[in-house]
């Protein structure tokens, strides 16, 4: 495993796990109250996605083939690190009329996405508040001010220590509060995620919301975890360089007296995303519905 200490590094956001064999975030039956009250009264599977969700994504997929065009390029130094800079900001210009800066060289970018402990009242380390506290670190990204104990009503997140958040509930509460559209997402393959992340990073200034197995075994995990943590947890990306890496950077919210993953971490993207790919099991057989990766 391989791993970086950066010194250009800001805060990273944060997200949620159990110490133990059973997680917040299984894939078991799980309730999503509608009410705001945090009782589990109402079960709400994963609904399909809208249309405008779906032309966001038939966008980025069409976009991603032109990112991952570009990043061959770089990497078989066909074009120079400047020449990638200028093509990914000419695809924003074209995407999304924007003209923002892409990042400070074409293969660094880093999105101003802070993290929170994972807590409904700021200081109470919530097991089960990965999603909300992901979601709070995007939504304060987009200026936007919520608490974390208003999104988890929002999103159904049971009481702290209970049950976990379903990710169409995510999506609602991102494109219901926010001001981006995030779509649903399986990647095909690490360079499939690396592609899509460094669209959303330098052409949308997006972070990626993902649900993870923080431990797969000895050789793959994420930054500081131990074998109990093996099941569902959810992380945000909001960085990537290939000048010592290449890395890609996340954020993490836990702190639960025996691990503390609070903040930003830099991490080898294959490995990050076979944590990604394990946390596949289950498809189908949890009170959410469908499985999916990521909202990006």
């Amino acid at each position: 495993m391989r791993r970086v200490t950066m010194l250009l590094v800001a805060a990273l956001l944060v997200v949620s796990i159990v110490p133990s064999t059973t997680f917040a975030d299984d894939p078991v039956p799980r309730k999503s109250p509608l009410d705001g009250t945090g009782d589990g009264s109402i079960t709400v599977p994963d609904r399909p996605m809208t249309s405008a969700e779906l032309a966001a994504l038939k966008q980025k997929e069409q976009v991603a083939a032109r990112v991952g065009e570009l990043l061959a390029d770089k990497r078989a130094r066909r074009i120079s690190g400047q020449q990638l800079a200028e093509k990914l900001r000419q695809l924003r210009r074209e995407v999304t009329g924007s003209d923002g800066d892409v990042g400070v060289t074409s293969a660094w970018y880093e999105l101003g996405v802070y993290g929170v402990l994972q807590s409904r009242d700021g200081t109470t380390y919530c097991n089960n508040y990965c999603g909300p506290a992901s979601t709070y670190a995007i939504l304060k990204y987009q200026g936007k001010s919520y608490a974390q104990a208003q999104i988890a009503d929002n999103e159904g997140t049971g009481p702290c220590g209970s049950y976990g958040t379903c990710f169409g509930r995510i999506q609602d509460t991102l494109n219901g509060w926010g001001t981006q559209t995030y779509a649903r997402y399986n990647p095909a393959s690490s360079s499939d995620y690396v592609n899509h992340l460094v669209l959303d990073l330098s052409v949308y200034s997006m972070a990626i919301e993902n649900i993870v197995r923080p431990w797969v075994n000895a050789d793959v995990h994420l930054d500081k975890y131990t074998s109990a943590y093996t099941s569902g947890h959810y992380v945000v990306s909001r960085g990537y360089q290939d000048v010592y890496g290449p890395y890609l950077s996340y954020s993490d919210s836990v702190r639960d007296g025996t691990v503390d993953t609070v903040g930003q971490h830099w991490w080898d993207p294959n490995t990050f995303y076979q944590c990604l790919a394990a946390q596949s099991t289950g498809n189908g057989t949890d009170g959410c519905g469908a499985w999916y990766h990521c909202l990006w």
